[in-house]
Order: C-alpha cells, then structure tokens, then sequence
C-alpha cells in the first residue's frame, strides 16, 4: 500500500480490473498515452533476491528469465529537487548571497534602532521651564518679549518673570547674539521672536524651538501720526505683495536661502537618532546578483550548445530551432513538461510503435 491493492468488492473481478493504487493509476496512464496494452501478472509477493544458487527469485527473477518482457517498478522514487547543471548552481549561490547579505543589513540596523538611545528634550513648553530649577532662562531686557512677561496676568508667565527679575545679572541678555552664545554653552533658555527663533536655526543646527507660541504679534511699517494718506497707500501695497505670494518669497530666500540659511537641513541627524536602511547601502548586492544571473545565462547557453553538439547527427531540429523552443519554455511557463527532440535512429521505432504493443 498504497501501491498496488486487491479492491475490495463483493463481485468477482479478473484481469486488471482486479487491483487498484497509484502504481496502477500511473501504469493505466502511461499505457493510454504511450499506446501500449498490459496485463498484470502477480509474482511471488516478493521484489527479488540473490539465492545461494545464484538465481533470482520475485520479479526480479521473472524479468531475469524472460517470463516477462518488461517490469516496470516505481518504488519510494523521489524528486531531485537539487541543482546539477552549472548554470542553476551559480544561479542558486547568487540567490543565497543576495538573501544572506540583505538578511544581514536589515539585522543590523534593525539591532541598531533597538538598541540606540533616544534624545529625549526635558522641556516640552513653557510650563515644564518654569516647573525646573536647574536650566535657567531669560531674554532680551527691554523688548517685546520682556514686556509681554512684565504685562501678562497668567501665573505660569508671573512666576518666569519673577525668576528671571531675580536672577537679573545672569539671564538677561543686551543682544539676541549674546543670548544665542550663551545657550550653546548650555543649561539655558533664551525667550525670543519666533520669526527670529526660526531664522537662526536655519544657521545654527545645534539650537531648536521648543514648545508653541507665547502669543502672536504682528509687524508692520511706522509711519507719523495724521498721515493716513501714507498708511493706506503702505497698507494696500502689502496687501497686492502678499497676495501674490511675494512675501512668502522674501521670507524663504532671506531666512531660508541666503546669509548660510538652509544649512542645517542638509545637516546629520542628531545623535542617538538612526539612519535609514535605504537602496544606496545595499545597491552593490543588487549588481552582484545581476551579474550572477547575466553569468548563469551565459553559462546555460554554453551547456545547451555543448550537449547538443553530442546529438548532432541524431538531431532532427536544428541548434537555433532548440534554442529558441528552450527558451520559450521558459519565458512562457505554459506547461510542467516539454517534450523531447526527435531522434532519427529512433524514428522506426517511433513508427512501428504507432499500433498495440503487448506488455506482461
């Protein structure tokens, strides 16, 4: 089992009608394609063995003495499932090259992301500022943003400013320059515009804005009193610029363009962050494998040349008409088999086995 079976029946069968299994299923299939007749004759329930007399006995024995013309046995075949031309073996190795190194790449940066440590910011907005004691913060003395904090009403901006009034020598600055210096050196905060906030981290990568807007002001031109005339005129200007988008480009050539502006958004990420795995780290395994597969064609080609020139002279197709047939078949995958070159010392054989053959 499950090759060749008795069937199980009430009525009394004869012939070959009398088994069943997939040696039978394979041999009645075999029979209809290759037109051939068979009977099955069974044999001493043995496959066959060497006596001590020197003779076989099973079905080894009946093919030995001529008992049958032909026995076919299909017993435990197995598929070959591993390359033996060159050409699929140099193919294969690439394929396990390129899986082994890209494997490897994405371990490693993989293992690297997991493992690196995050920048993490102790301040997140102005609450956690005025919440700590060990960074301190100020600003420019006698600007907008000094008055804003002297004004306001909130008890978050109360307390900053009273901070900031106690430790006056050491927090107020007499210019953004020296509060931008002085925030380099570390453990310091520096309130400043956020227009003037983003102009200079455009220059300098190691600064950064942290948290939202305090509150929102607006700029415009001074003019003197009574001069309405003037403001209008100065006003509708604005207005025609900014409509046609030509304030948005002074502001991105000015603070994003010229003076060193840009700069830091070409910069390296900061430390403890990862680089990403991209296609310019693995490109050359990609050429690898192109050349391996352009060298297994060649290879291919060179084996189907080198074994069909044995075939030679019992070849009915030409090289080129086998060299094109082979290829697609396997452009097309349109079939599981392809059939075999005709041979001519075979082709009587061929003819004369057009009919009925006996098989026992």
């Amino acid at each position: 089992q499950p090759y060749v079976m008795y069937k199980e029946s009430s009525q009394k069968m004869q012939g070959n009608d009398r088994f069943e299994g997939y040696a039978i299923d394979l041999l009645n299939a075999l029979a209809e394609y290759l037109h051939f007749r068979n009977e099955i004759h069974p044999a001493d329930s043995k496959y066959g063995r060497l006596s001590y007399t020197g003779e076989w006995d099973g079905m080894v024995g009946e093919v030995v003495s001529g008992h049958v013309v032909r026995h076919w046995i299909s017993y435990a075949a197995r598929f070959d499932i591993a390359p033996t031309a060159m050409s699929t073996r140099a193919i294969t190795s690439i394929w396990y090259f390129f899986c082994l190194i890209m494997i490897s790449s994405y371990t490693a940066n993989l293992a690297a992301f997991l493992t690196v440590e995050k920048l993490v910011s102790p301040i997140e907005n102005v609450e956690d500022l005025a919440n700590q004691g060990k960074i301190k913060y100020g600003c420019l003395k006698g600007d907008s943003t000094y008055g804003f904090f002297k004004k306001s009403n909130m008890s978050t901006y109360r307390r900053i400013f009273e901070f900031m009034e106690k430790h006056s020598d050491e927090v107020y600055m007499k210019s953004n320059s020296e509060g931008i210096h002085k925030v380099n050196d570390g453990n310091y905060a520096y309130f400043m515009e956020a227009t003037s906030i983003e102009y200079n981290t455009e220059r300098e990568c190691n600064l950064t804005q942290v948290g939202g807007l305090l509150d929102n002001k607006g700029y415009g031109i001074a003019v003197m009193k009574g001069r309405q005339n003037l403001r209008a005129w100065l006003s509708g200007g604005i207005l025609k610029l900014q409509e046609l988008g030509q304030l948005h480009t002074f502001k991105e050539r000015w603070w994003k363009q010229k003076k060193g502006g840009g700069s830091c958004a070409q910069s390296p990420k900061a430390s403890g962050s990862v680089n990403e795995l991209g296609l310019g780290n693995v490109g050359g395994v990609f050429v690898v494998m192109l050349l391996g597969i352009l060298l297994s064609a060649v290879m291919g080609v060179i084996e189907f040349f080198w074994f069909q020139r044995k075939l030679e002279k019992e070849r009915e197709m030409s090289l080129f008409k086998l060299l094109m047939r082979e290829i697609k078949y396997a452009v097309t995958c349109g079939s599981s088999s392809k059939p075999a070159p005709k041979l001519k010392s075979r082709k009587s054989a061929d003819e004369s086995s057009k009919g009925y053959n006996s098989l026992y």
